[in-house]
């Protein structure tokens, strides 16, 4: 082997050894963004049912001409937004872990 065969083969096994790193570094932040993400749901959907227990005084004042009026919103309502929120946090989540996990296989072929 001559010196540029043997520096070749030297730069492949950095080119190897950075690759294990960043797919090392990448798998633990798609476990860190899975559990943030869990997190943040949890949040939400404490915040949805706590806003749903208790009963606000003072509404925020609405447009005069909103279609919202004179529509009292109902549990039912509160619950299907905190519902519509959860899942949306949920498949988020999903579709990010699926994102990463796209990368990570890319980088492996």
């Amino acid at each position: 082997m001559n010196a540029r065969e043997i520096r070749q083969a030297e730069l492949e096994g950095e080119i190897e050894n950075a690759t294990q790193a960043l797919q090392s570094q990448l798998s633990e932040y798609k476990e860190k963004g899975g559990n943030a993400l869990l997190i943040l749901g949890i949040i939400v959907g404490a915040y949805t049912l706590y806003k749903l227990l208790t009963d606000s005084e003072e509404e925020p004042e609405i447009k005069k001409n909103s279609f919202t009026e004179n529509r009292q919103d109902s549990y039912l309502t509160k619950a299907l937004i905190g519902l519509a929120t959860s899942v949306a946090v949920g498949f988020a989540q999903k579709q990010i872990l699926s994102f990463v996990d796209n990368i990570i296989n890319e980088r492996k072929n």
